[in-house]
């Protein structure tokens, strides 16, 4: 049964049978053929490129997004010289928003400076003392990881253990037997 409507973006009246909300001349405005895949496909599935004559890239989402891996795939070492060379060029500005990072998350404040002296001693202690065919102190079980016995953290100064014991090591360590 053919009805009347309106069409939503030029509003000219146009006789369809379907549930069509486009006339046919904003229909082929709002498509769009892929250079890749060769599909036609709405306008939206694709990127804006305000240098070509309609506004969109030629390759749709899905082909560019293909595209990009490929190059990306093919093209490592060169893109890591581009993103090297980027980063020395920027470096001041790099900084500053490390800086303006660091402020906003409070990761210097006053309260932290020891915080930052003990996640230095435990990623030393990870990398001198690896975990390799090591036992848990109390138990004999694997050993996953480091239980630094001395407050304040020494490098020198822990056990192997696995991770059980090294919780209920902690609550000893902190006064509680919970």
């Amino acid at each position: 049964m053919l009805k009347t409507k309106t069409c939503k973006k030029c509003k000219a009246s146009f006789v369809s049978e379907k549930k069509e909300e486009y006339c046919k001349d904003c229909i082929i405005i709002l498509l769009k053929e892929c250079a890749m895949c060769k599909l036609i496909k709405p306008k939206v599935l694709f990127y804006k490129d305000k240098n070509r004559v309609d506004g969109f890239y030629c390759y749709c989402k899905d082909c560019s997004a293909k595209e990009h891996k490929e190059y990306a795939k093919n093209n490592k070492y060169k893109i890591e010289i581009k993103s090297r060379e980027w980063r020395d060029k920027n470096k001041e500005s790099l900084n500053k928003k490390q800086r303006e990072y660091m402020k906003k998350t409070n990761y210097a404040s006053e309260k932290t400076p020891n915080q930052r002296k003990i996640r230095y001693i435990k990623r030393e202690t990870r990398r001198k003392y690896p975990l390799k065919n090591q036992q848990c102190k109390y138990c004999g079980e694997v050993a996953t990881e480091h239980h630094h016995i001395t407050k304040p953290i020494t490098i020198n100064e822990f056990e192997f253990v696995c991770h059980k014991c090294h919780v209920q090591a902690e609550r000893q360590q902190k006064g509680g037997n919970k």
